[in-house]
């Protein structure tokens, strides 16, 4: 059998098995973290509630690709409120509040490279040291084996992303 026919069974032979394994992988995906900030809900909502604000605690900034650009549409806070970016090492992305509960919550859906979308929340609950604040990521890959097998690794990544931006937000409230 000359070698590129063996070649080409095993890479054959790797993808379909990767492609089984992924129809037992879980289709719906999930990403929370969480921190207390010892700040009242009234201070820490309004970073929240801005997309302009998120820009300055979000993880993925400056520091992670200095060529990302920021933009901002709709109205400065609440509901329909949206910051899009792009950047050399940075996939598109437009993230939109939808939902915009004052001192409790934030919801927003997230679009990348226009071919990935995501919903997620901020919420906000009263602890006795302060503000817990928990990010939460979710959504359903339906029948796309490739997302199932990269959303199975994805949670550290992720996680550890939120932990970052978590940790801003915790620094820009306690100012």
């Amino acid at each position: 059998m000359p070698l590129i026919k063996k070649l080409l069974i095993a890479i054959l032979g790797t993808m379909a098995l990767f492609m089984f394994v992924s129809l037992f992988l879980e289709s719906q995906w999930e990403i929370k973290r969480e921190i207390v900030v010892e700040a009242s809900k009234e201070k820490v909502f309004p970073l929240i509630n801005s997309p302009r604000n998120h820009a300055k605690w979000t993880p993925w900034d400056r520091n992670s690709d200095i060529t990302i650009v920021y933009s901002f549409e709709g109205p400065e806070t609440g509901k329909n409120s949206a910051v899009i970016w792009n950047g050399a090492n940075t996939k598109p992305g437009k993230r939109v509040i939808t939902k915009s509960v004052l001192n409790e919550k934030v919801e927003y859906m997230i679009y990348l490279d226009n071919k990935f979308s995501a919903r997620g929340e901020l919420v906000l609950e009263t602890v006795e040291k302060g503000t817990r604040v928990t990010w939460r990521d979710y959504g359903d890959l339906g029948w796309n084996l490739m997302g199932r097998l990269i959303a199975s690794s994805a949670n550290e990544q992720i996680g550890y992303a939120f932990d970052k931006g978590l940790m801003k937000l915790k620094v820009l409230a306690e100012k």
